[in-house]
Protein backbone atom coordinates (compact mmCIF):
# COMPACT_ATOMS: atom_id res chain seq x y z
CA UNK A 1 0.00 0.00 0.00
CA UNK A 2 1.23 3.52 -1.30
CA UNK A 3 1.39 5.86 1.59
CA UNK A 4 3.86 8.56 0.86
CA UNK A 5 3.95 10.11 -2.43
CA UNK A 6 6.44 12.40 -3.54
CA UNK A 7 7.09 14.71 -6.68
CA UNK A 8 8.92 16.72 -8.59
CA UNK A 9 7.98 19.95 -10.06
CA UNK A 10 9.68 21.39 -12.75
CA UNK A 11 9.59 19.06 -15.79
CA UNK A 12 7.42 16.71 -14.08
CA UNK A 13 4.27 18.82 -12.10
CA UNK A 14 5.29 21.95 -14.28
CA UNK A 15 5.78 21.20 -17.93
CA UNK A 16 7.87 23.07 -20.09
CA UNK A 17 7.22 26.48 -20.22
CA UNK A 18 4.16 26.34 -17.44
CA UNK A 19 4.34 28.58 -14.37
CA UNK A 20 1.07 27.53 -12.76
CA UNK A 21 -0.36 24.49 -11.20
CA UNK A 22 -2.88 22.90 -13.00
CA UNK A 23 -6.40 22.57 -11.19
CA UNK A 24 -6.25 18.70 -12.03
CA UNK A 25 -2.76 18.79 -9.98
CA UNK A 26 -4.57 20.31 -6.95
CA UNK A 27 -7.60 18.25 -7.07
CA UNK A 28 -5.40 15.02 -6.96
CA UNK A 29 -3.77 16.28 -4.05
CA UNK A 30 -6.56 16.89 -2.08
CA UNK A 31 -8.08 13.14 -3.17
CA UNK A 32 -4.58 11.58 -1.86
CA UNK A 33 -4.62 13.26 0.85
CA UNK A 34 -8.49 12.76 1.98
CA UNK A 35 -7.26 9.08 1.39
CA UNK A 36 -4.82 9.51 4.20
CA UNK A 37 -1.70 9.73 1.73
CA UNK A 38 1.01 11.90 2.82
CA UNK A 39 2.04 13.99 -0.33
CA UNK A 40 5.39 16.08 -0.09
CA UNK A 41 6.48 17.83 -2.79
CA UNK A 42 10.77 17.56 -3.99
CA UNK A 43 12.50 20.41 -6.11
CA UNK A 44 15.62 22.38 -6.40
CA UNK A 45 13.36 25.49 -5.94
CA UNK A 46 12.93 27.30 -2.74
CA UNK A 47 10.32 27.19 -0.17
CA UNK A 48 9.03 30.50 -0.94
CA UNK A 49 8.98 29.95 -4.81
CA UNK A 50 7.01 26.36 -4.19
CA UNK A 51 4.80 27.70 -0.97
CA UNK A 52 3.29 30.09 -4.31
CA UNK A 53 3.05 27.37 -6.34
CA UNK A 54 0.91 25.12 -4.08
CA UNK A 55 -0.84 27.88 -2.31
CA UNK A 56 -4.07 26.49 -2.69
CA UNK A 57 -3.15 23.02 -0.83
CA UNK A 58 0.14 23.41 1.06
CA UNK A 59 -1.65 22.97 4.28
CA UNK A 60 -0.20 19.42 5.13
CA UNK A 61 2.16 19.36 2.42
CA UNK A 62 5.80 18.50 2.98
CA UNK A 63 8.20 20.82 0.55
CA UNK A 64 11.62 19.16 0.33
CA UNK A 65 13.18 22.20 -0.94
CA UNK A 66 16.80 23.21 -2.72
CA UNK A 67 17.22 19.97 -3.87
CA UNK A 68 17.19 18.04 -0.71
CA UNK A 69 18.71 20.91 1.62
CA UNK A 70 15.68 21.21 3.73
CA UNK A 71 12.41 20.15 4.38
CA UNK A 72 9.46 22.18 5.82
CA UNK A 73 6.28 21.32 6.84
CA UNK A 74 3.05 23.55 7.77
CA UNK A 75 5.92 26.21 7.84
CA UNK A 76 7.94 24.60 10.01
CA UNK A 77 11.64 23.80 9.08
CA UNK A 78 11.95 19.82 9.68
CA UNK A 79 15.08 19.09 8.43
CA UNK A 80 17.89 20.97 7.22
CA UNK A 81 21.44 20.27 5.99
CA UNK A 82 23.12 23.90 6.28
CA UNK A 83 26.49 25.31 4.12
CA UNK A 84 29.44 25.92 6.67
CA UNK A 85 30.14 29.40 6.98
CA UNK A 86 33.59 28.50 6.17
CA UNK A 87 32.70 27.48 2.69
CA UNK A 88 30.40 30.17 2.54
CA UNK A 89 33.06 32.57 2.19
CA UNK A 90 35.56 30.14 0.38
CA UNK A 91 32.32 30.86 -3.05
CA UNK A 92 32.37 34.58 -2.05
CA UNK A 93 36.42 35.24 -2.04
CA UNK A 94 36.56 33.32 -5.24
CA UNK A 95 38.16 35.79 -7.57
CA UNK A 96 36.50 33.68 -10.38
CA UNK A 97 32.97 35.18 -8.90
CA UNK A 98 34.19 38.62 -8.42
CA UNK A 99 32.00 40.01 -11.06
CA UNK A 100 29.32 37.65 -10.53
CA UNK A 101 26.07 38.07 -8.95
CA UNK A 102 25.58 35.89 -5.67
CA UNK A 103 22.36 34.71 -3.87
CA UNK A 104 22.36 33.51 -0.37
CA UNK A 105 18.93 30.67 0.44
CA UNK A 106 17.93 30.21 4.05
CA UNK A 107 15.41 28.13 4.44
CA UNK A 108 12.89 30.35 4.04
CA UNK A 109 14.18 33.35 2.22
CA UNK A 110 16.78 34.07 -0.05
CA UNK A 111 19.19 37.32 -0.12
CA UNK A 112 21.41 39.14 -2.54
CA UNK A 113 24.77 39.77 -1.48
CA UNK A 114 26.93 40.60 -4.40
CA UNK A 115 25.21 42.32 -7.76
CA UNK A 116 23.61 44.88 -9.69
CA UNK A 117 19.89 45.94 -10.05
CA UNK A 118 19.26 43.89 -13.26
CA UNK A 119 21.12 40.66 -10.91
CA UNK A 120 18.28 41.26 -7.72
CA UNK A 121 15.20 41.16 -10.02
CA UNK A 122 16.97 37.95 -12.10
CA UNK A 123 17.19 36.55 -8.41
CA UNK A 124 13.38 36.95 -7.45
CA UNK A 125 12.54 35.91 -10.94
CA UNK A 126 14.99 32.69 -10.23
CA UNK A 127 13.40 31.93 -6.79
CA UNK A 128 10.15 33.24 -7.41
CA UNK A 129 10.07 35.03 -4.08
CA UNK A 130 11.00 38.12 -2.54
CA UNK A 131 14.93 38.42 -2.42
CA UNK A 132 16.49 41.01 -0.17
CA UNK A 133 19.89 42.63 -0.50
CA UNK A 134 22.45 42.08 2.23
CA UNK A 135 25.58 44.37 3.50
CA UNK A 136 27.40 41.15 4.44
CA UNK A 137 27.32 37.30 5.46
CA UNK A 138 27.08 38.89 8.92
CA UNK A 139 23.12 39.74 8.67
CA UNK A 140 22.04 36.59 8.36
CA UNK A 141 21.35 35.02 11.65
CA UNK A 142 19.25 31.32 9.77
CA UNK A 143 21.22 28.37 8.02
CA UNK A 144 23.15 29.22 4.81
CA UNK A 145 21.18 25.89 2.52
CA UNK A 146 22.08 27.25 -1.18
CA UNK A 147 24.94 29.40 -2.25
CA UNK A 148 23.66 30.37 -6.00
CA UNK A 149 26.34 32.15 -8.25
CA UNK A 150 24.81 33.95 -11.40
CA UNK A 151 26.83 35.89 -14.77
CA UNK A 152 25.00 36.89 -17.87
CA UNK A 153 28.49 36.17 -19.70
CA UNK A 154 29.26 32.85 -18.74
CA UNK A 155 31.54 33.78 -15.43
CA UNK A 156 29.34 31.39 -13.16
CA UNK A 157 31.07 28.12 -13.94
CA UNK A 158 31.90 25.92 -11.59
CA UNK A 159 35.03 26.11 -9.23
CA UNK A 160 38.04 23.98 -10.28
CA UNK A 161 39.15 22.93 -6.80
CA UNK A 162 35.49 21.92 -4.78
CA UNK A 163 35.45 21.68 -1.11
CA UNK A 164 34.55 18.06 -0.46
CA UNK A 165 32.02 19.72 1.79
CA UNK A 166 29.75 20.86 -1.12
CA UNK A 167 28.42 19.93 -4.16
CA UNK A 168 27.06 21.59 -7.69
CA UNK A 169 23.28 20.57 -7.37
CA UNK A 170 22.33 22.71 -10.44
CA UNK A 171 24.21 24.04 -13.79
CA UNK A 172 23.00 26.69 -16.63
CA UNK A 173 24.71 28.92 -18.90
CA UNK A 174 24.22 31.39 -16.20
CA UNK A 175 23.63 30.07 -12.97
CA UNK A 176 25.66 27.67 -10.74
CA UNK A 177 24.55 26.24 -7.62
CA UNK A 178 26.02 24.26 -4.57
CA UNK A 179 24.31 22.82 -1.66
CA UNK A 180 26.05 20.55 1.30
CA UNK A 181 27.26 17.75 -0.35
CA UNK A 182 24.98 15.86 2.16
CA UNK A 183 22.20 17.40 0.83
CA UNK A 184 19.95 15.62 -2.02
CA UNK A 185 16.35 14.45 -2.60
CA UNK A 186 17.29 11.01 -1.90
CA UNK A 187 18.54 11.57 1.51
CA UNK A 188 15.51 14.31 2.51
CA UNK A 189 13.00 11.27 1.50
CA UNK A 190 14.98 9.11 4.05
CA UNK A 191 14.80 11.35 6.58
CA UNK A 192 11.03 11.83 6.03
CA UNK A 193 10.02 7.96 5.19
CA UNK A 194 11.55 7.46 8.85
CA UNK A 195 9.98 10.58 10.44
CA UNK A 196 6.68 9.35 9.09
CA UNK A 197 7.89 5.55 10.66
CA UNK A 198 7.37 4.62 6.64
CA UNK A 199 9.86 2.81 4.11
CA UNK A 200 10.47 2.57 0.75
CA UNK A 201 7.64 0.00 0.02
CA UNK A 202 4.87 2.79 1.14
CA UNK A 203 6.40 5.36 -1.49
CA UNK A 204 5.98 6.05 -4.93
CA UNK A 205 7.89 8.76 -6.54
CA UNK A 206 7.83 10.78 -9.43
CA UNK A 207 10.46 12.69 -11.46
CA UNK A 208 12.02 13.51 -14.35
CA UNK A 209 15.98 13.74 -14.85
CA UNK A 210 18.78 13.19 -12.86
CA UNK A 211 18.44 14.62 -9.97
CA UNK A 212 15.09 12.12 -9.08
CA UNK A 213 16.92 9.36 -9.49
CA UNK A 214 18.33 9.34 -6.02
CA UNK A 215 14.67 9.68 -4.62
CA UNK A 216 13.10 7.15 -7.16
CA UNK A 217 15.62 4.46 -5.97
CA UNK A 218 13.56 5.34 -2.22
CA UNK A 219 10.51 4.32 -3.51
CA UNK A 220 9.16 1.07 -4.34
CA UNK A 221 7.08 2.79 -7.58
CA UNK A 222 9.60 4.41 -9.16
CA UNK A 223 7.10 6.99 -11.98
CA UNK A 224 9.77 8.43 -14.66
CA UNK A 225 7.48 11.80 -16.38
CA UNK A 226 9.76 11.74 -19.10
CA UNK A 227 10.38 9.19 -21.87
CA UNK A 228 13.24 10.94 -23.15
CA UNK A 229 15.83 10.98 -20.60
CA UNK A 230 17.32 7.80 -20.78
CA UNK A 231 18.90 7.74 -17.29
CA UNK A 232 15.60 7.07 -15.78
CA UNK A 233 14.98 3.73 -17.35
CA UNK A 234 17.00 1.77 -15.10
CA UNK A 235 15.38 2.72 -11.62
CA UNK A 236 11.97 3.56 -13.00
CA UNK A 237 9.12 0.61 -13.05
CA UNK A 238 6.15 3.17 -14.58
CA UNK A 239 5.63 5.97 -17.15
CA UNK A 240 3.33 8.59 -17.08
CA UNK A 241 2.61 11.35 -19.69
CA UNK A 242 -0.24 12.46 -17.14
CA UNK A 243 1.04 13.24 -13.89
CA UNK A 244 -2.00 14.50 -12.42
CA UNK A 245 -3.61 11.17 -13.49
CA UNK A 246 -1.37 9.31 -11.65
CA UNK A 247 -1.52 10.97 -8.30
CA UNK A 248 -5.61 10.51 -8.73
CA UNK A 249 -5.11 7.04 -9.42
CA UNK A 250 -2.66 6.40 -6.45
CA UNK A 251 -5.32 6.59 -4.14
CA UNK A 252 -6.51 3.32 -4.92
CA UNK A 253 -2.42 2.15 -4.51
Amino acid sequence: MIKLVVSDVDGTILKKGETKVSENVFEAIEKLKSADKTVAISSGRTYGSLENLFAPVKKDLYFICCDGAVIIHNDKVVYCKQIGAGDVMSILRRPEYEDCGIMLCTPKMSYVIRGSEDFSITAERQSGEDTFYIENLYSLKDPIIKIAVWSKDGKAVPLNFLPKSLRISYLSDEWCEYTSAISDKGLAVSDLQMRLYMTKFDTAAIGDGINDIVMMKKAKMAVSANKSYPGLVPVCNYHTDDVAGFLENLCDQ
